[in-house]
């Protein structure tokens, strides 16, 4: 493997960023997803790996990491509850997936294809109601019982593109105050 990665300092802001195993096990998955997709012959098939995948194993995770095993299982455990990374496993290997992965590790032209949003600071919060949502969803974050609203925003887009639908952020926020999980807002914002 060659090159480097986006690392962008906006990472300081995020929760996992004070629990260094999943931290760090997040900063192996950025440094070991291909940068291209490839093909990869394995016991005597190809497997086909997208930008943003890579094929690994608890075993081998755990020899480069120097975390165990089960510290691995939390931390992949952890980050797929919060939408960083998905996972996919079968009897041999596991694919591991970085999610938005095309739009953080973009290069400099390819940045005006992505909204400026998904890049920059949240806004600050200047009346009273915005700040009440501000100290609910923090809250939220800190129980770590829910998806945090960014990640609940993306799962959304993602279930919105499988049925062709166009989203706009201001529609979704009140439905995530709900509770209601992504598949469950998308269905009543088409239904509506």
């Amino acid at each position: 493997m060659s090159g480097y990665i986006r690392l962008h300092r906006k990472c300081l802001e995020n929760r996992f960023f004070k629990k260094p195993q999943v931290w760090h096990y997040f900063q192996y998955c950025l440094l070991r997803a291909n940068y291209e997709d490839v093909d990869l012959p394995l016991n005597g098939e190809l497997v086909h790996l997208e930008k943003g995948t890579f094929l690994t194993s608890l075993k081998s995770d755990s020899d480069r990491t120097g975390l165990t095993i089960s510290a691995i299982r939390h931390a992949r455990s952890v980050l797929e509850n919060d939408a960083m990374i998905s996972t996919s496993n079968n009897s041999k290997y596991s694919i591991i997936e970085v999610c938005k992965y095309k739009e953080f590790q973009a290069d400099q032209e390819d940045f005006a294809a992505y909204p400026a949003a998904q890049f920059s600071a949240p806004a600050v919060a200047t009346d009273k109601k915005e700040k009440i949502k501000n100290k609910k969803q923090k809250e939220d974050k800190n129980k770590g019982t829910r998806l945090s609203l960014e990640s609940w925003l993306f799962a959304v887009r993602m279930k919105s593109k499988e049925y062709g639908y166009q989203i706009k952020k201001d529609e979704f926020i009140d439905l995530y105050h709900e509770g209601l999980d992504p598949s469950e807002a998308l269905e009543r914002h088409v239904c509506s």
